[in-house]
């Protein structure tokens, strides 16, 4: 490689998207970074300011990571500070940039060069900070800069079609590292539903979930229980038939025997009654 990094795209803008470049140049910290004019300043600015690597802080304000992504770009970077940067043995965090940097203004059929041979690395790397971090480690985020279209929701450049091709090919030995294809949340949804399945595990063998599990065992062989003896009481699977005939049978002899006493109970009435109407009756005296 010569010295000066071979780039592509805009000149300008760093082929960042549009909401996130306006934003960062107008940042009231870019406009503080103003002084500084040297990659080693920068650097010192960088190890002492940033802590994670998501694009934004809070609404629209760019974090402090993306900034100096940015003024580093302003100058722009060689090949050897670019190396410096992704292999600094003290800031994971300018590992982390370098690797962005790339990213956004390498020439794509050179970005396996850059980023594959630390596809293995696992120095952890915070992505994005407050309340819940998100962790990963600077294997996953070259998987997923290399891999995926969106990086924390912002958009990269676009990678031909072919040297994609290429790239999935060579990126498929590391896929189980690298996590999910489907973008880069799944990557960490996929490590908390693991840690889930093996809480409830533990859960179900302590003492409320064993209780449980008895429980259900136990009212399924109560059903099970049931359904067998009525089973034998019908004579078992062949006899249920006649079973049903019977049952039948002597429903409609109950039904015929009710209405005939109901027949009788309704004559016995009418009799008597024909019989107080006619001592009753004047003709009769």
């Amino acid at each position: 490689m010569s010295n000066q990094l071979q780039t592509v795209g805009n000149a300008t803008t760093m082929n960042l998207n549009s909401v996130i470049y306006q934003n960062i140049v107008e940042s009231p910290y870019l406009r503080t970074l103003g002084d500084l004019s040297t990659f080693q300043e920068i650097v010192a600015e960088a190890q002492r300011n940033v802590k994670s690597m998501e694009p934004f802080l809070k609404g629209t304000t760019p974090s402090t990571a993306w900034v100096l992504m940015y003024k580093f770009w302003t100058l722009p970077l060689t090949v050897r500070q670019l190396e410096n940067l992704i292999e600094h043995p003290h800031s994971v965090f300018l590992r982390g940039i370098g690797f962005l940097y790339l990213r956004y203004v390498c020439k794509p059929d050179q970005l396996w060069d850059w980023l594959g041979p630390f596809l293995e690395d696992d120095q952890e790397i915070t992505l994005q900070g407050g309340v819940k971090p998100v962790h990963s480690t600077i294997g996953k985020m070259c998987y997923m800069l290399l891999n995926d279209q969106k990086f924390l929701g912002q958009i990269l450049p676009r990678i031909p079609v072919l040297v994609m091709r290429e790239l999935e090919k060579k990126l498929e030995p590391y896929a189980d590292a690298g996590r999910a294809k489907a973008g880069q949340r799944d990557h960490f949804k996929k490590e908390k539903s693991d840690h889930r399945d093996r809480d409830r595990d533990r859960g179900s063998s302590g003492r409320g979930g064993g209780r449980r599990d008895d429980h259900r065992d136990s009212s399924n062989r109560y059903d099970r229980d049931r359904d067998r003896s009525r089973s034998r009481d019908r004579g078992g699977r062949g006899g249920s038939r006649e079973y049903d005939d019977y049952s039948r049978s002597s429903r409609r002899r109950s039904y015929s025997r009710s209405r005939s006493r109901s027949r009788d109970r309704y004559r016995d009435r009418r009799d008597d009654y024909r019989r107080r109407s006619r001592s009753k009756s004047p003709g009769r005296r």
